[in-house]
């Protein structure tokens, strides 16, 4: 267990699946700076944002070193 610095964002997303049916969902995620952690996340692996416990669900890095981690609260 250990602390990190990232930025939560809660994203409402409106989706049409070629099926004219409009699907709305909230798509927890956190922006981290992987240097910032002493191992790489994985899908699975649990955090706690304001006292909400989230597992992630998706690693999505980027080039600059950083990391957005999609969430699924528990």
């Amino acid at each position: 267990s250990f602390d990190v610095r990232g930025i939560f964002d809660n994203e409402y997303k409106s989706i049409d699946p070629d099926t004219q049916a409009i699907v709305s969902s909230l798509v927890p995620n956190l922006g981290i700076k992987l240097s910032d952690l002493p191992q790489s996340p994985q899908n699975g692996d649990m955090v706690f944002v304001k006292d909400q416990k989230y597992r992630i669900t998706e690693v999505q890095k980027d080039v600059h070193g950083g990391a957005r981690l999609f969430l699924h609260k528990i």
